[in-house]
């Protein structure tokens, strides 16, 4: 009798298990992207020595937060570590989603680049080699240059949608509300081009003085929190994310097959 009831329940279980399964397929299968999706880049600035095994951790965090999903890559982002350099003139390490390969850890690439970025021979980092989808850039990296290359497009006649992540949590939340919104200037030379650029400090403390004019040579940007707490940086990507999704995807029609 025992032996049966044990029976009985595992299969309920098996049963309520299924059907668990397929309730989540059907909501994922109701979600599809909007036409209206855009390229991401998220930009995030490391301050201090590089030699830190802590450093290196948030910054995979990071990386991680930024271009995994669950199954599979971001196709539409691009991460963009801005890193200080013993040599001067800034140190870029970049990742694109579309062409980089799922990792479980993605700390050994990041350490490899900033044990060459120490070393004094120049040609060090020419001679790395990279997994797929990661390059890193070693010439104009200040933040200014940085941020003109990828918020600035057409010559400056165009510009993208800059939200600056603020720390501390002291700023508007960020919400599919509060998202700064897409439009055209009056003269028609100011135009916003769909797709965002987020700009987030490595270590979550408050920006500098010239970081914040830096920013407003390219409007200012959004300042927003993701939380009223202050989060790991990474925390703060993967909040981040989630916004931008909610805003552009759509639910796919019941009649759809």
């Amino acid at each position: 009798m025992v032996v049966m009831m044990m029976r009985m329940m595992m299969l309920m279980m098996m049963m309520m298990m299924m059907m668990l399964s397929w309730s989540m397929a059907l909501a994922l299968s109701s979600i599809q992207p909007s036409p209206q999706q855009q390229k991401r880049d998220i930009l995030v600035l490391a301050r201090g020595r590089m030699d830190d095994p802590s450093k290196v951790r948030s910054l995979a965090q990071c990386a991680t937060a930024a271009l995994h999903l669950q199954t599979g890559m971001r196709q539409e982002t691009k991460l963009w570590l801005l890193l200080p350099d013993h040599r001067g003139g800034g140190l870029t390490l970049a990742c694109n989603g579309a062409e980089a390969q799922p990792l479980p850890v993605m700390g050994k690439t990041i350490k490899q680049v900033l044990e060459c970025s120490l070393l004094p021979n120049d040609d060090s980092l020419a001679s790395l080699l990279l997994p797929p989808g990661w390059q890193v850039y070693d010439s104009d990296n200040t933040l200014e240059q940085r941020l003109a290359s990828l918020v600035l497009l057409n010559g400056g006649k165009q510009c993208r949608r800059l939200v600056v992540i603020d720390g501390s949590g002291l700023s508007p939340l960020l919400t599919v509300e509060t998202l700064p919104q897409l439009k055209s200037g009056d003269d028609g030379t100011s135009s916003i081009q769909s797709g965002t650029v987020f700009l987030l400090a490595a270590d979550a403390s408050d920006y500098t003085e010239g970081e914040a004019e830096c920013f407003d040579l390219f409007g200012g940007g959004a300042r927003r929190s993701v939380s009223p707490l202050p989060l790991l940086p990474s925390h703060s990507i993967v909040l981040a994310h989630a916004v931008l999704d909610a805003a552009e995807y759509v639910p796919r029609a019941k009649d759809e097959d």
